[in-house]
This record gives structure tokens, sequence and C-alpha cells, in this order.
């Protein structure tokens, strides 16, 4: 492998010789492109496109040409396809290295199932020398939400004259990112334009202590992703603290 040049001459049977032609170039290359991997795996959970990836694409003679991706369902290129052999790179490289960050295409991202997905990569060569690299990274996806909550206590409607007020919801899970945290808002609006509270929880019940008037409360369960589930129905509090007038006897 490597450069070599060559030129020519003719030599009559005199023995006289003619200049020397220009000089040409031969790149003899077997070697196949070097891709080098910074990402062991994308951990995080997503709900949109756009992250870079730390991969670099390598060749010391006859260049890279263009790099690919191509996406499935399970390792090993096993499961479903789900992207075949996309360009990393929109232009011809033509160099000896590539090492811009790149991002999944949010038109390729879009065809990503809900879950992990395994990434290979190739990079082809001026020469055609391919290089190959099955489950170099993979990507986190999710953008389904998790289930709305329902409200356990107090019930809708409820009066009390306790300002010590328990809260309980039901438990809800998330198939792919996990459950991260509960909202629970409580508002003297019953359409939450002003906020009394706002907290997030990890479980599913909580205490507030709250002076007389009507309330109002909701909840909501957001996931790992970023995802948030639709607010459960709206319950209502009446804490009534005064004292009812003594009855005058006739």
């Amino acid at each position: 492998d490597g450069i070599h040049y060559w030129r020519v001459r003719v030599r009559d049977i005199a023995g006289n010789f003619s200049s020397w032609s220009s000089t040409r170039a031969v790149i003899i290359d077997t070697a196949k492109p070097v891709i080098q991997n910074n990402v062991t795996g994308d951990y995080i959970w997503r709900n949109y496109s756009g992250t870079t990836y730390n991969v670099k694409f390598y060749d010391e003679l006859s260049k890279l040409a263009t790099a690919y991706f191509r996406i499935w369902t399970s390792t090993a290129q096993t499961g479903s396809l789900l992207i075949n052999w996309a360009q990393v790179n929109t232009l011809l490289i033509n160099a000896t290295y590539y090492e811009t960050l790149w991002s999944i295409p949010s038109s390729s991202w879009t065809l990503l199932q809900n879950g992990t997905n395994y990434v290979t990569l190739r990079a082809d060569d001026l020469a055609g020398n391919t290089s190959t690299w099955a489950d170099t990274f993979f990507i986190r996806k999710d953008i389904l939400a998790p289930p709305a909550p329902a409200l356990n206590s107090p019930s809708d409607n409820t009066i009390t004259s306790s300002t010590a007020i328990n809260f309980a919801w039901s438990e809800v899970s998330d198939a792919h990112a996990g459950l991260d945290c509960y909202e629970i808002y409580i508002s003297t609006d019953q359409y939450f334009n002003v906020y009394n509270s706002s907290v997030a929880l990890v479980s599913t019940t909580t205490s507030f202590v709250f002076t007389e008037g009507q309330y109002y409360w909701r909840t909501r369960a957001k996931d790992f992703a970023n995802n948030y589930s639709d607010w459960s129905s709206t319950y209502s509090l009446r804490i009534s603290t005064q004292i009812p007038s003594i009855p005058a006897l006739l």
C-alpha cells in the first residue's frame, strides 16, 4: 500500500532519449477505513432528536468517501431493520479524516422504535474499501407519556374542619424510560391560574397545611424522558374552621 509515481520516456535506435513525460501517481490502498468510537451508548432516554455523537472516521491513503449508519431493533443487526444505510455526511468527504460531531436527522429519528435502538456504522474510502462496526452504540427513545394517575383521597367535594390534609393518588408505571416523579397542583382557582402549591414527588402521597377556604387539586406523572401524562381529574376540597354561633333559646 502507498503512493507510487511513474513516468515514461522514449529512446530511438541511435540512443537518443526524449524528455520525461509528466509524472503521475497511483495510490494502492487495501486498508479499510478506521472508525473511532467515543460513544459507549446514549444512556439518556430522549423524546427528541438532535443529540450529537462523537464517532470519527479516518483513511490515510485514498481518503474517505462517505460514512453511513443503519439502525436495528436488536443487537448484532437482528430484529427489524429501521433505517438502512443513511449517510452521516451529506457531501463527499474526500479527506483523510471526518471528525465533525454528527446527529441522527429528525426524519430518521422518527422511524426509531420506542425503546433501545442499535446503531451500526460503515465507512467507505475512495478506493472502495469498507469498514463496518455493528452495534457501535445505542439510542434510547421514549415519546410515550405515562398514564394519568387516579385521585384517591381526599375524595371529591370533601368538606372538613382539619387544616392538615393528606393527599393520595394511584401509582402509575412507564414502559420504557421509567417513572421520574409525580406533580401535584393545588389551587384556590378551579382553572389553576394561581397555584397554592406545586411540588414534584416520587411517592404517591403528600401532606399540606391550609387555611380555611375552597381548594382544587390534581396530579400528573412524568417519566425520565420528560414525557408528561395528562392531568388527573380535578377534585375539590373545602376547609371550614369557623365555629357555628351559639343558638339562642326561645
